[in-house]
């Protein structure tokens, strides 16, 4: 459980350098003006200042971590009471199920936090596509809002899954 758990949180902090990293290298390559919104046509009909886009993007980066951080954090000191889980009898049972539970729950949150950055760089890299490449079109790019749906669907169905199952391994 112990490896799961470190694996789900290096890629949460590798993706949120990762969506960083890349939000600083697109900050050098997209224009003075950035659109922010395509009329019917896809011709684009509203402007955002290049700076105006990096603060934004920069600050929901920033606030969906640490968010998320403070959520898992808050998860440790739930009360019983308060976790309502399949299986509550077998996971509330006693330390060990307890912590096994706690474990999933931080994963869990941790890998919305991963599916939020990599969907946040998608995002960064359709902008700076549309914004230096003359031949690319929005719609060209339509597959990454059902891929991303997809993955939250995912996410949201897991965890009501795993834990329908009891855990036999010791942490």
């Amino acid at each position: 459980m112990r490896p799961l758990f470190l694996i789900v949180r290096l890629l949460k902090i590798l993706s949120w350098l990762g969506a960083l990293a890349f939000l600083l290298y697109s900050y050098y390559y997209l224009p003075d003006q950035i659109a922010i919104h395509y009329n019917h046509e896809g011709v684009p009909d509203n402007f955002l200042s290049r700076e105006s886009f990096f603060y934004i993007a920069a600050g929901f980066i920033i606030l969906v971590n640490v968010i998320l951080s403070l959520i898992g954090r808050l998860v440790l000191g739930l009360p019983n009471q308060a976790i309502l889980v399949p299986n509550a009898n077998h996971w509330l049972a006693n330390k060990t199920s307890r912590k096994q539970l706690m474990y999933i729950l931080r994963n869990w949150i941790n890998a919305l936090a991963v599916i939020l950055n990599v969907y946040t760089m998608a995002m960064l890299f359709i902008t700076l596509r549309l914004h230096t490449n003359q031949r690319v079109f929005l719609s060209d790019f339509t597959w990454i809002l059902f891929a991303g749906v997809a993955l939250i669907v995912v996410w949201v169905i897991y965890l009501p899954i795993r834990l329908r199952f009891k855990q036999t391994v010791e942490i």
